[in-house]
Protein backbone atom coordinates (compact mmCIF):
# COMPACT_ATOMS: atom_id res chain seq x y z
CA UNK A 1 0.00 0.00 0.00
CA UNK A 2 1.04 3.64 -1.06
CA UNK A 3 2.10 6.20 1.69
CA UNK A 4 -1.26 8.08 -0.37
CA UNK A 5 -3.88 5.21 0.10
CA UNK A 6 -2.68 4.02 3.46
CA UNK A 7 -3.02 8.23 4.76
CA UNK A 8 -5.99 8.28 2.91
CA UNK A 9 -7.77 5.08 4.85
CA UNK A 10 -6.79 6.36 8.07
CA UNK A 11 -7.80 10.24 7.28
CA UNK A 12 -10.92 8.74 6.22
CA UNK A 13 -11.29 6.48 9.48
CA UNK A 14 -10.43 9.64 12.08
CA UNK A 15 -13.48 12.21 10.12
CA UNK A 16 -15.58 9.46 9.94
CA UNK A 17 -15.70 9.11 14.12
CA UNK A 18 -15.36 12.50 14.39
CA UNK A 19 -18.36 13.79 12.61
CA UNK A 20 -20.37 9.92 12.55
CA UNK A 21 -23.21 11.25 14.74
CA UNK A 22 -24.29 14.20 12.87
CA UNK A 23 -23.78 13.02 9.31
CA UNK A 24 -25.97 9.57 11.26
CA UNK A 25 -28.79 12.21 11.99
CA UNK A 26 -29.08 13.55 8.66
CA UNK A 27 -29.02 10.03 6.70
CA UNK A 28 -31.81 9.16 8.81
CA UNK A 29 -33.70 12.36 8.58
CA UNK A 30 -33.09 12.47 4.53
CA UNK A 31 -32.47 8.94 3.25
CA UNK A 32 -33.22 6.42 5.94
CA UNK A 33 -34.44 6.13 9.37
CA UNK A 34 -32.09 3.80 10.30
CA UNK A 35 -29.96 4.18 13.88
CA UNK A 36 -26.70 4.11 11.96
CA UNK A 37 -24.31 6.49 14.53
CA UNK A 38 -22.75 3.48 16.20
CA UNK A 39 -21.65 2.04 12.90
CA UNK A 40 -19.95 4.32 11.10
CA UNK A 41 -17.96 4.92 14.89
CA UNK A 42 -17.22 1.56 14.44
CA UNK A 43 -16.02 1.28 10.85
CA UNK A 44 -13.90 4.77 11.57
CA UNK A 45 -12.27 2.96 14.23
CA UNK A 46 -11.22 0.17 11.93
CA UNK A 47 -9.78 2.43 9.46
CA UNK A 48 -7.80 3.80 11.62
CA UNK A 49 -6.34 1.20 12.78
CA UNK A 50 -2.66 0.32 11.75
CA UNK A 51 -2.54 -3.02 10.93
CA UNK A 52 0.20 -3.27 8.38
CA UNK A 53 2.48 -2.53 11.15
CA UNK A 54 0.86 -3.56 14.34
CA UNK A 55 3.38 -6.24 15.50
CA UNK A 56 6.67 -3.36 14.83
CA UNK A 57 4.55 -0.67 16.83
CA UNK A 58 3.48 -2.76 19.73
CA UNK A 59 7.21 -4.28 20.24
CA UNK A 60 8.53 -0.69 20.11
CA UNK A 61 5.85 1.56 21.61
CA UNK A 62 5.97 3.39 24.45
CA UNK A 63 2.14 3.22 26.18
CA UNK A 64 1.35 7.64 27.35
CA UNK A 65 0.10 7.20 30.38
CA UNK A 66 -2.62 9.61 30.03
CA UNK A 67 -4.19 7.60 27.42
CA UNK A 68 -3.85 4.75 29.75
CA UNK A 69 -5.36 6.25 32.50
CA UNK A 70 -8.59 7.29 30.32
CA UNK A 71 -8.95 3.83 28.67
CA UNK A 72 -8.90 2.01 32.60
CA UNK A 73 -11.24 4.75 33.67
CA UNK A 74 -13.84 3.82 30.58
CA UNK A 75 -12.84 0.04 31.69
CA UNK A 76 -14.42 1.05 35.10
CA UNK A 77 -17.20 2.83 34.05
CA UNK A 78 -18.25 -0.86 32.39
CA UNK A 79 -18.10 -2.38 35.09
CA UNK A 80 -19.82 0.10 37.12
CA UNK A 81 -22.47 -0.50 34.37
CA UNK A 82 -22.85 -4.40 34.48
CA UNK A 83 -23.56 -3.86 38.16
CA UNK A 84 -25.85 -1.71 37.94
CA UNK A 85 -29.60 -1.87 37.51
CA UNK A 86 -28.92 -0.09 34.70
CA UNK A 87 -29.77 -1.17 31.09
CA UNK A 88 -29.39 0.31 28.14
CA UNK A 89 -26.88 -0.99 25.60
CA UNK A 90 -26.05 2.44 24.23
CA UNK A 91 -24.07 3.20 26.95
CA UNK A 92 -22.26 -0.03 26.95
CA UNK A 93 -21.14 0.65 23.48
CA UNK A 94 -20.03 4.38 24.11
CA UNK A 95 -17.24 2.57 26.43
CA UNK A 96 -16.25 0.02 24.04
CA UNK A 97 -15.88 2.30 20.82
CA UNK A 98 -13.85 4.86 23.37
CA UNK A 99 -11.91 2.19 24.45
CA UNK A 100 -11.32 1.03 20.83
CA UNK A 101 -10.79 4.51 19.89
CA UNK A 102 -8.06 4.95 22.54
CA UNK A 103 -6.32 1.74 21.39
CA UNK A 104 -6.01 2.43 17.81
CA UNK A 105 -4.69 6.38 18.72
CA UNK A 106 -2.18 4.59 20.53
CA UNK A 107 -0.90 2.28 18.19
CA UNK A 108 -1.00 4.81 15.65
CA UNK A 109 2.35 6.69 14.86
CA UNK A 110 1.69 10.33 14.65
CA UNK A 111 4.50 10.99 12.05
CA UNK A 112 3.87 7.58 10.05
CA UNK A 113 0.51 5.99 10.17
CA UNK A 114 -1.87 9.52 10.18
CA UNK A 115 -1.75 12.74 7.78
CA UNK A 116 -3.57 14.66 10.92
CA UNK A 117 -3.34 18.21 8.44
CA UNK A 118 -5.57 16.01 5.89
CA UNK A 119 -7.98 14.53 8.24
CA UNK A 120 -8.77 17.85 9.11
CA UNK A 121 -9.28 18.79 5.89
CA UNK A 122 -11.97 15.92 5.48
CA UNK A 123 -13.50 16.88 8.93
CA UNK A 124 -13.81 20.12 7.99
CA UNK A 125 -15.79 19.33 4.60
CA UNK A 126 -17.94 16.66 6.58
CA UNK A 127 -18.84 19.45 9.49
CA UNK A 128 -19.57 22.35 6.81
CA UNK A 129 -21.63 20.08 4.56
CA UNK A 130 -23.84 19.12 8.29
CA UNK A 131 -24.13 22.78 8.98
CA UNK A 132 -25.92 23.61 5.66
CA UNK A 133 -28.15 20.79 6.05
CA UNK A 134 -28.57 22.31 9.88
CA UNK A 135 -29.71 25.21 8.05
CA UNK A 136 -32.01 23.59 6.13
CA UNK A 137 -33.68 21.95 8.42
CA UNK A 138 -33.88 25.32 10.83
CA UNK A 139 -34.95 27.14 7.84
CA UNK A 140 -37.47 25.67 6.67
CA UNK A 141 -39.19 24.44 9.62
CA UNK A 142 -38.51 20.97 9.35
CA UNK A 143 -37.01 20.68 12.87
CA UNK A 144 -39.76 21.73 14.37
CA UNK A 145 -42.31 19.61 12.47
CA UNK A 146 -40.53 16.29 13.11
CA UNK A 147 -39.96 17.15 16.96
CA UNK A 148 -43.86 18.19 17.38
CA UNK A 149 -44.75 14.47 15.43
CA UNK A 150 -42.54 12.57 17.59
CA UNK A 151 -41.70 11.65 21.02
CA UNK A 152 -38.52 12.65 22.92
CA UNK A 153 -37.11 9.32 23.13
CA UNK A 154 -37.68 8.85 18.72
CA UNK A 155 -36.40 12.12 18.02
CA UNK A 156 -34.28 11.93 14.94
CA UNK A 157 -32.91 15.68 14.72
CA UNK A 158 -31.71 17.23 18.18
CA UNK A 159 -30.58 21.03 18.32
CA UNK A 160 -27.10 20.13 20.30
CA UNK A 161 -26.28 17.84 17.69
CA UNK A 162 -26.92 20.48 14.80
CA UNK A 163 -25.16 23.29 16.74
CA UNK A 164 -22.01 20.66 17.81
CA UNK A 165 -21.08 20.01 14.14
CA UNK A 166 -20.95 23.70 13.37
CA UNK A 167 -18.47 24.28 16.67
CA UNK A 168 -16.59 21.44 14.99
CA UNK A 169 -16.63 23.28 11.59
CA UNK A 170 -15.38 26.58 13.49
CA UNK A 171 -12.37 24.38 15.24
CA UNK A 172 -11.05 23.36 11.18
CA UNK A 173 -11.74 26.44 10.19
CA UNK A 174 -9.25 28.17 12.45
CA UNK A 175 -7.02 25.47 11.86
CA UNK A 176 -6.74 26.36 8.31
CA UNK A 177 -6.23 30.38 8.91
CA UNK A 178 -3.07 29.29 11.29
CA UNK A 179 -1.81 27.58 8.41
CA UNK A 180 -3.23 29.98 5.28
CA UNK A 181 -1.05 33.26 4.76
CA UNK A 182 -3.15 33.74 1.87
CA UNK A 183 -5.97 36.66 2.74
CA UNK A 184 -8.59 34.90 0.50
CA UNK A 185 -8.50 31.94 1.89
CA UNK A 186 -8.48 33.18 5.31
CA UNK A 187 -11.66 35.61 4.49
CA UNK A 188 -13.44 32.84 3.00
CA UNK A 189 -12.72 30.21 6.18
CA UNK A 190 -14.02 33.67 8.33
CA UNK A 191 -16.99 33.50 5.97
CA UNK A 192 -17.94 29.66 6.74
CA UNK A 193 -17.37 30.56 10.50
CA UNK A 194 -20.08 33.14 10.09
CA UNK A 195 -22.11 30.40 8.47
CA UNK A 196 -21.69 28.19 11.39
CA UNK A 197 -22.90 30.93 13.91
CA UNK A 198 -25.44 31.67 12.01
CA UNK A 199 -26.68 27.96 12.62
CA UNK A 200 -26.03 27.64 15.99
CA UNK A 201 -27.83 30.81 16.53
CA UNK A 202 -31.08 29.59 14.55
CA UNK A 203 -30.91 26.61 17.23
CA UNK A 204 -30.70 28.94 20.14
CA UNK A 205 -28.00 26.71 22.06
CA UNK A 206 -26.30 29.01 24.68
CA UNK A 207 -23.18 26.30 25.00
CA UNK A 208 -21.93 25.26 21.50
CA UNK A 209 -22.27 29.00 21.25
CA UNK A 210 -20.02 30.10 24.14
CA UNK A 211 -17.82 27.50 23.18
CA UNK A 212 -17.23 28.65 19.30
CA UNK A 213 -17.20 32.17 20.15
CA UNK A 214 -13.99 31.17 23.22
CA UNK A 215 -12.26 29.29 19.59
CA UNK A 216 -12.46 32.26 17.59
CA UNK A 217 -11.41 34.62 20.34
CA UNK A 218 -8.50 32.40 21.38
CA UNK A 219 -7.39 32.46 17.53
CA UNK A 220 -7.67 36.01 17.61
CA UNK A 221 -5.62 36.36 20.48
CA UNK A 222 -2.77 34.16 18.82
CA UNK A 223 -2.61 36.04 15.57
CA UNK A 224 -2.58 39.49 17.91
CA UNK A 225 0.41 37.91 20.66
CA UNK A 226 2.86 36.33 17.72
CA UNK A 227 5.01 38.97 16.23
CA UNK A 228 5.74 36.88 13.09
CA UNK A 229 2.24 35.81 11.96
CA UNK A 230 0.76 39.20 13.18
CA UNK A 231 -2.07 40.35 10.09
CA UNK A 232 -3.38 44.15 10.67
CA UNK A 233 -5.35 43.91 7.70
CA UNK A 234 -7.19 40.75 8.44
CA UNK A 235 -7.83 41.35 12.17
CA UNK A 236 -9.62 44.70 10.32
CA UNK A 237 -11.18 43.03 8.09
CA UNK A 238 -12.62 40.28 10.19
CA UNK A 239 -13.82 43.55 12.70
CA UNK A 240 -15.98 44.78 9.59
CA UNK A 241 -17.31 41.03 9.06
CA UNK A 242 -18.30 41.29 12.16
CA UNK A 243 -19.89 44.56 12.44
CA UNK A 244 -21.97 43.73 9.22
CA UNK A 245 -23.27 40.04 10.81
CA UNK A 246 -24.15 41.68 13.97
CA UNK A 247 -25.96 44.63 12.13
CA UNK A 248 -28.03 42.02 10.32
CA UNK A 249 -28.88 39.30 13.10
CA UNK A 250 -29.16 42.12 15.52
CA UNK A 251 -32.03 40.49 17.17
CA UNK A 252 -31.51 36.91 16.85
CA UNK A 253 -28.12 38.03 18.60
CA UNK A 254 -29.86 39.82 21.15
CA UNK A 255 -32.41 37.56 21.94
CA UNK A 256 -29.44 34.80 21.94
CA UNK A 257 -27.33 36.62 24.17
CA UNK A 258 -29.94 37.56 26.52
CA UNK A 259 -30.87 33.55 26.60
CA UNK A 260 -27.34 33.25 27.74
CA UNK A 261 -27.66 35.67 30.12
CA UNK A 262 -30.45 34.96 31.64
CA UNK A 263 -29.88 30.86 31.53
CA UNK A 264 -26.79 31.27 33.67
CA UNK A 265 -28.55 32.80 36.09
CA UNK A 266 -31.64 30.59 35.84
CA UNK A 267 -28.83 27.71 36.37
CA UNK A 268 -27.34 29.28 39.20
CA UNK A 269 -30.23 30.07 41.11
CA UNK A 270 -33.64 28.51 40.36
CA UNK A 271 -34.98 31.43 38.53
CA UNK A 272 -37.28 31.02 35.51
CA UNK A 273 -37.19 34.28 32.98
CA UNK A 274 -37.56 33.10 29.52
CA UNK A 275 -39.45 30.44 28.16
CA UNK A 276 -36.01 29.32 26.39
CA UNK A 277 -33.96 29.06 29.84
CA UNK A 278 -36.24 26.22 31.24
CA UNK A 279 -33.87 24.14 30.17
CA UNK A 280 -31.59 25.89 32.99
CA UNK A 281 -34.16 26.14 35.41
CA UNK A 282 -34.30 22.36 35.02
CA UNK A 283 -30.83 21.66 35.45
CA UNK A 284 -31.01 23.64 38.65
CA UNK A 285 -33.87 21.91 40.35
CA UNK A 286 -32.22 18.47 38.96
CA UNK A 287 -28.84 19.70 40.45
CA UNK A 288 -30.54 20.44 43.81
CA UNK A 289 -31.62 16.93 44.14
CA UNK A 290 -28.63 15.58 43.43
CA UNK A 291 -27.12 17.25 46.51
CA UNK A 292 -29.64 16.07 47.90
CA UNK A 293 -28.83 12.35 47.16
CA UNK A 294 -25.21 13.59 48.15
CA UNK A 295 -26.20 14.77 51.19
CA UNK A 296 -27.07 10.93 53.03
CA UNK A 297 -23.78 9.48 51.05
CA UNK A 298 -22.59 6.75 53.16
CA UNK A 299 -19.02 6.81 53.65
CA UNK A 300 -18.49 4.09 50.87
CA UNK A 301 -20.74 6.05 48.61
CA UNK A 302 -18.40 9.08 48.91
CA UNK A 303 -15.35 7.05 47.75
CA UNK A 304 -17.56 5.06 45.09
CA UNK A 305 -20.51 6.66 44.35
CA UNK A 306 -24.53 5.49 44.17
CA UNK A 307 -23.90 3.45 40.87
CA UNK A 308 -24.41 3.80 37.14
CA UNK A 309 -26.55 6.42 36.07
CA UNK A 310 -28.14 7.74 39.16
CA UNK A 311 -29.53 10.63 37.68
CA UNK A 312 -28.70 12.53 34.29
CA UNK A 313 -28.69 16.35 35.15
CA UNK A 314 -26.77 17.74 32.81
CA UNK A 315 -23.41 17.85 34.83
CA UNK A 316 -20.82 15.75 34.29
CA UNK A 317 -18.82 16.75 36.46
CA UNK A 318 -20.99 16.29 39.34
CA UNK A 319 -22.62 13.59 38.48
CA UNK A 320 -19.76 11.41 38.12
CA UNK A 321 -19.20 12.26 42.02
CA UNK A 322 -22.91 11.22 42.68
CA UNK A 323 -22.54 8.09 40.19
CA UNK A 324 -18.79 7.08 40.99
CA UNK A 325 -17.83 8.41 44.24
CA UNK A 326 -13.85 10.29 44.64
CA UNK A 327 -12.69 8.13 42.02
CA UNK A 328 -14.96 9.06 39.71
CA UNK A 329 -14.69 13.13 40.35
CA UNK A 330 -11.45 12.84 39.70
CA UNK A 331 -10.94 11.38 37.29
CA UNK A 332 -13.76 12.92 34.98
CA UNK A 333 -12.18 16.75 36.42
CA UNK A 334 -8.94 15.76 35.17
CA UNK A 335 -9.79 14.90 31.62
CA UNK A 336 -12.40 17.28 31.03
CA UNK A 337 -11.02 20.20 32.64
CA UNK A 338 -7.72 19.85 33.71
CA UNK A 339 -5.97 18.39 30.36
CA UNK A 340 -7.33 21.43 28.51
CA UNK A 341 -7.40 23.99 30.57
CA UNK A 342 -2.95 23.08 31.35
CA UNK A 343 -2.55 22.91 27.68
CA UNK A 344 -4.56 26.60 26.69
CA UNK A 345 -2.30 28.11 29.25
CA UNK A 346 0.94 26.35 28.03
CA UNK A 347 3.26 27.05 25.10
CA UNK A 348 1.71 23.91 23.15
CA UNK A 349 -1.38 26.22 22.24
CA UNK A 350 0.72 28.05 19.48
CA UNK A 351 1.03 24.49 17.44
CA UNK A 352 -1.61 24.61 15.11
CA UNK A 353 -2.37 20.68 15.57
CA UNK A 354 -2.42 21.24 19.20
CA UNK A 355 -4.86 24.49 19.24
CA UNK A 356 -6.88 22.58 16.55
CA UNK A 357 -7.38 19.26 18.91
CA UNK A 358 -7.90 21.91 22.31
CA UNK A 359 -10.61 23.60 20.25
CA UNK A 360 -12.12 19.81 19.82
CA UNK A 361 -11.69 19.51 23.60
CA UNK A 362 -13.28 22.77 24.35
CA UNK A 363 -16.72 21.91 23.97
CA UNK A 364 -16.14 19.30 26.93
CA UNK A 365 -14.41 21.51 28.94
CA UNK A 366 -16.96 24.55 28.93
CA UNK A 367 -20.05 21.83 28.90
CA UNK A 368 -18.38 19.28 31.73
CA UNK A 369 -21.17 21.36 34.63
CA UNK A 370 -23.94 22.40 32.17
CA UNK A 371 -24.51 19.39 28.95
CA UNK A 372 -24.91 15.90 28.82
CA UNK A 373 -23.66 12.83 31.05
CA UNK A 374 -20.06 11.35 31.99
CA UNK A 375 -20.12 8.79 29.71
CA UNK A 376 -20.96 9.79 25.82
CA UNK A 377 -18.95 9.12 23.24
CA UNK A 378 -18.27 13.30 22.59
CA UNK A 379 -17.05 13.86 26.01
CA UNK A 380 -14.29 11.42 25.70
CA UNK A 381 -13.45 10.97 22.07
CA UNK A 382 -11.95 14.95 21.84
CA UNK A 383 -9.65 14.19 24.94
CA UNK A 384 -8.48 10.63 23.58
CA UNK A 385 -7.26 12.89 20.32
CA UNK A 386 -5.86 15.59 22.43
CA UNK A 387 -3.94 13.46 24.40
CA UNK A 388 -3.08 11.39 21.08
CA UNK A 389 -1.85 15.17 19.45
CA UNK A 390 -0.32 16.45 21.96
CA UNK A 391 2.16 13.31 22.95
CA UNK A 392 2.76 13.13 18.76
CA UNK A 393 3.83 16.97 18.81
CA UNK A 394 6.14 17.06 21.59
CA UNK A 395 7.72 13.32 20.67
CA UNK A 396 8.20 14.07 16.91
CA UNK A 397 7.18 17.64 15.82
CA UNK A 398 4.42 19.54 14.18
CA UNK A 399 6.08 18.68 11.08
CA UNK A 400 2.91 16.68 9.13
CA UNK A 401 1.93 19.37 6.15
CA UNK A 402 3.86 17.21 3.41
CA UNK A 403 2.77 13.84 5.09
CA UNK A 404 2.38 12.56 1.55
CA UNK A 405 5.84 13.35 0.11
CA UNK A 406 7.55 11.10 2.68
CA UNK A 407 8.30 7.22 2.12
Amino acid sequence: MTNKKKYRLSEFGLSLIMTAFPMAMYYRTFIDDVPIGNFFMLMGVLFLFPYKNFVKTFQTMRWNKDMVLLIVFQLVALLYYYISNFNDNTYSLFHYLIIAFGVALTYTRFDKDLCLHNAILWIGIESFFCAILGYYVLDSGMVEILIDEMDKDERILDYLTISGVCVTNVACCTYFMGKSNRNVVKIILFLCIFFDFLVINLTQKRTPFIVALLIVAIYLYKQLSDKTKRNTTMIMLVAVFAYFFASIYKDMLTDNMASIFNGIDDFINGTYQLEDTNSASQRYYNREKALEIISRFTTEEYLFGKGYMTLWFDNPLMQSYLDMGIFGVVFCFYFSVWIPVKTLFSKKIYDNYIFWAFSMASYVMVGCMSTGHPYSHNKWLPICLLIFIINGVISKGSTQQDCYARK
